[in-house]
């Protein structure tokens, strides 16, 4: 069920660069898959991690503990955290939960 609500694209337009497009809602049902994903994609090593969440229209409680749980183990392993493109809905949560000053939001080129 939640992959009618919560899907996700990977892209890696360089060996140092993946770039996570993110669509539709994550909440507690889909906060599983939404942490799945990007665990995955962290396993990789990756030195750019950009989370593109255009195609987000909701951000629960729990897909933000989900941010914050990636955010300390990108750092353990020094891999660099972007958040790009959100909605104004989706902002206006990173922004009041203090979140969106937590990660960078203009990636190098890849």
């Amino acid at each position: 069920m939640a992959a009618d609500v919560f899907s996700f694209d990977v892209e890696h337009p360089s060996a140092t660069h993946s770039v996570v497009r993110l669509a539709g809602e994550i909440d507690m049902l889909t906060a599983p898959d939404f942490r799945d994903c990007l665990d995955e994609n962290l396993a990789a090593h990756t030195q750019h991690l950009v989370l593109n969440f255009s195609g987000v229209t909701f951000l629960g409680s729990s897909g933000l503990a989900v941010l914050l749980d990636l955010k300390g183990a990108a750092e353990r392993q020094g891999t660099k955290l972007y958040l790009v493109d959100a909605a104004s809905s989706v902002a206006r949560v990173l922004d009041v939960t203090g979140l969106a000053a937590m990660f960078s939001d203009e990636p190098p080129p890849p």
